[in-house]
């Protein structure tokens, strides 16, 4: 977008910020008059849409980047469009200032046709979300509520179930063969509109049929269109805490997520009903006092109060939604070489150990401290081992004991002392006692195994402490090597994705290992909720590339969670064969390439 227009964009905002706030003194008297409980439970109201809009940017990103131009929309630069966008629908008629600010902002990078159709597949797909969220609500409140349920209701709801139906058909119909052309055609029948419309149909027939082809497009791709809606529906659905804590202000102490649930789908019914007025002025006042008096019999002032609270939440994002528009404005979609595929690289095994189970270097680690230090830890092999290994596995998953700050050392000393407590609770390391002293074991300390007896406790710590130390040179010497790989693979225009099965500290360990420019985006299990061998965590590896799974390379050790699993996601995949887990014989032909160290991708990758 030029300057000029954005800076208008931002002298809008603030002049209908500015009107906003003036024409809200009663608003400002009534939290005053009750700040206690503005001050206990705003935050909550207000903070709330900081996950609605993460939810919201997600399903705006995929649906950007879900089309067949060159460019990718960054998390970060989605999530600036989407709270400025929503901030100009806000406090413009008919809510349309949004998409505008939108579509010139991504048409440099993708032209007006593709910046039209995504901004169009979005809006329609917002629009979707609330049907559904719609029909949630008057589920829910059938099922809760049925006592109250008359016949009116009843009629309104057979009413609204047509009307949902119909909506389904409509956005499957426009999905499938795509929508703007057919609109368009409406005003054909129009007099005094046809011939115009006609004429600047024929002359921006082209744009009309890239726009709807690039709807269509969305169609093909079945994952990113329901990713879109789950993500769209899931954040109208976390929305209803937003009513759930001002009802908790009101001293509404047996409100239930289930009723915030209803009063949001009914406010929201109302508001989109009556679009046309700027900050559904009225309307979401109106609304709120009749269901709130349906469902516990308030007085209509109530209502007002209710929706008090949600406009000192829409002033407050509305401020930045308009900062926003001055800020991050550089590079907002950035350049993928279509030429190329993108690399979805794994960690664990790939990049540190040079192929090689963890289970087997972390025995070397053990090894290595029996022969230096502890004598006692040359009984730690064969399937005593593996259990300890499986166990310290198990227990770091189980548990938060691995934090986001953590580096691979500090990883490394947590899954050591699991192990550790494991070997000596199951008499397979027998630590020398002196006289008198006697063993106790103690649960899943993270430092102290023997608490009565500190000379055993602080021994066995030393063991760990140089387990831990050995295997991160190990790790860190492997890293080293990898990166010189990656960085020719990257002078030669490949992008990378990190996909990996992890704690939620994959980006403390890499910046440890200073690697973490290296990868852009980063899908790691723990954060995504998705883990190895299931095929949707290298469809997202994809996604956060922004390129067709088809476009990608998958490069892992390990031949099911990896190959097989980003095969079955429609990726090519390259097995770095090294020691596994188990001996097993697989189909070597099944991978597209098979490697045994990685300075071979720089003969495949040219």
């Amino acid at each position: 977008m030029k300057p000029l227009y954005r800076n208008i964009f931002l002298i809008f905002g603030i002049v209908a910020l500015g009107f906003m706030i003036y024409s809200f003194p009663d608003g400002w008297e009534t939290v005053r008059q009750n700040r206690e409980n503005v001050l206990i439970y705003l935050p909550g109201v207000v903070g709330i849409w900081l996950f609605v809009y993460l939810l919201n940017a997600q399903a705006f990103k995929m649906l950007v980047n879900t089309s067949d131009h060159d460019k990718h929309l960054s998390f970060k630069h989605s999530l600036k469009l989407t709270i400025s966008g929503f901030s100009f629908s806000y406090i413009t008629p008919f809510g349309f200032g949004g998409g505008p600010y939108r579509v010139m902002e991504l048409a440099k990078y993708i032209g007006v046709p593709r910046a039209i159709s995504s901004v169009a597949l979005y809006s329609m797909m917002h629009i979707f979300s609330h049907f559904f969220l719609w029909t949630t609500g008057c589920i829910v409140f059938m099922v809760v509520h049925f006592d109250k349920m008359t016949p009116w209701l009843w009629t309104l709801l057979g009413i609204y179930l047509f009307i949902f139906f119909a909506a389904t058909a409509f956005f499957t119909y426009s999905y499938k063969y795509g929508i703007l052309c057919k609109l368009f055609h409406i005003f054909f029948f129009i007099p005094f509109l046809r011939k115009p419309c006609m004429r600047f149909y024929e002359k921006n027939y082209d744009a009309f049929q890239k726009t709807d082809a690039n709807i269509r497009f969305l169609y093909e791709h079945p994952r990113e269109l329901w990713g879109s809606l789950i993500c769209e529906y899931v954040g109208r659905v976390l929305n209803s805490y937003e009513f759930y804590f001002i009802l908790l202000a009101f001293g509404i102490s047996d409100v239930t997520f289930a009723d915030a649930l209803i009063i949001l789908a009914f406010s929201s019914l109302m508001g989109n009903l009556l679009f046309f007025l700027p900050m559904q002025i009225g309307a979401r006042e109106g609304s709120l006092a009749v269901i709130l008096a349906i469902l516990y019999g308030t007085a209509p002032a109530v209502g007002v109060y209710t929706s008090i609270f949600t406009r000192v939440r829409e002033i407050f994002w509305i401020v930045i939604g308009v900062a926003l528009v001055k800020i991050g404005n550089k590079k907002i979609m950035k350049d993928i070489d279509s030429t190329k595929p993108t690399l979805l690289f794994d960690y664990g095994g790939t990049l540190d150990t040079a192929a090689r189970h963890w289970n087997f270097v972390l025995l070397d680690g053990y090894r290595y401290v029996a022969s230096t230090f502890e004598p006692a830890l040359r009984a730690v092999e064969d399937q005593a081992w593996r259990d300890a290994y499986v166990y310290g596995e198990r227990a770091l998953a189980k548990e938060p004991i691995i934090k986001p700050e953590d580096n691979f050392h500090t990883l490394l000393l947590k899954k050591v002392r699991m192990e550790m407590h494991y070997l000596l609770e199951h008499g397979t390391v027998e630590l020398p006692l002196a006289e008198g002293q006697q063993r106790v074991t103690t649960g899943l300390d993270e430092a102290l195994y023997l608490t009565d007896v500190p000379e055993l406790a602080e021994r066995a710590e030393a063991c760990a402490q140089k387990v831990a130390e050995y295997c991160d040179n190990i790790a860190r010497q492997h890293v080293t090597d990898s990166r010189l790989v990656l960085d020719e693979l990257k002078g030669r225009g490949y992008a990378f994705i990190l996909v990996t099965n992890f704690y939620g500290n994959i980006h403390s360990v890499l910046k440890g290992y200073g690697v973490d420019d290296l990868f852009p985006e980063i899908v790691e299990s723990a954060v995504v909720g998705v883990r190895k061998p299931d095929p949707a965590i290298w469809t997202l590896g994809a996604q956060a590339a922004g390129v067709d799974p088809a476009n990608c390379i998958a490069i892992g050790d390990s031949y099911g969670k990896d190959i097989r699993a980003a095969k079955t996601a429609g990726c090519q995949g390259i097995w770095y064969k090294g020691e596994e887990w188990e001996e097993k014989s697989y189909d070597e032909t099944f991978p597209d390439y098979v490697i045994t160290d990685l300075n071979q991708l720089l003969d495949i990758l040219k």
